[in-house]
């Protein structure tokens, strides 16, 4: 198992970096479709409509391929919410 997996704990918070976009871990799950974990992810400080509700589920394999990377949220200014601080 991946190190990497230790980290992916509920209310870590992880950039995708392509977009930039910031995301907060909701849980893990297992995918109806290849019995393999997955996690449950929100975007964060979402202000438009691409994620109307609910979490997103993917796989837990392809989360730790490179396509996300965790954020210190204190180092980053984020507050539990994902709002980046003022100042």
């Amino acid at each position: 198992m991946s190190p990497m997996f230790e980290r992916m704990e509920a209310g870590t918070v992880w950039r995708h970096r392509k977009t930039g976009h910031l995301y907060v871990i909701v849980g893990w799950c297992q995918l109806e479709e290849t019995w393999r974990p997955g996690i449950l992810y929100r975007r964060l400080n979402n202000r438009d409509a691409v994620q109307v509700r609910g979490p997103i589920a993917r796989d837990a394999q392809e989360f730790i391929d490179g396509r996300f990377e965790p954020v210190d949220v204190e180092g980053a200014g984020i507050d539990t919410e994902g709002t980046p601080h003022a100042g």
